[in-house]
């Protein structure tokens, strides 16, 4: 018996309309209640906040770099 993955051509691609089409929203993961966890805003505006330094510094930024 032939195995069945056998026949599946990996090199063949989506079309660029196939994957466009493909895409779910978030809004219809939840019109057919395939949405398991609610989203909440964190409210995290900086690494500051939260008490981490910046692991993306730039020339204004005055980090020793120590905890890169």
């Amino acid at each position: 018996m032939e195995h069945v993955l056998a026949s599946i051509d990996i090199t063949s691609r989506v079309s660029n309309q196939t994957n466009k089409l493909a895409n779910i929203t978030h809004q219809t993961e939840k019109d057919l209640k395939l949405l398991k966890v609610e989203t909440k805003p964190w409210l995290i505006n900086s690494f500051w906040s939260i008490g981490w330094p910046d692991p993306f510094p730039d020339e204004h930024t005055n980090n020793d770099g120590d905890f890169l």
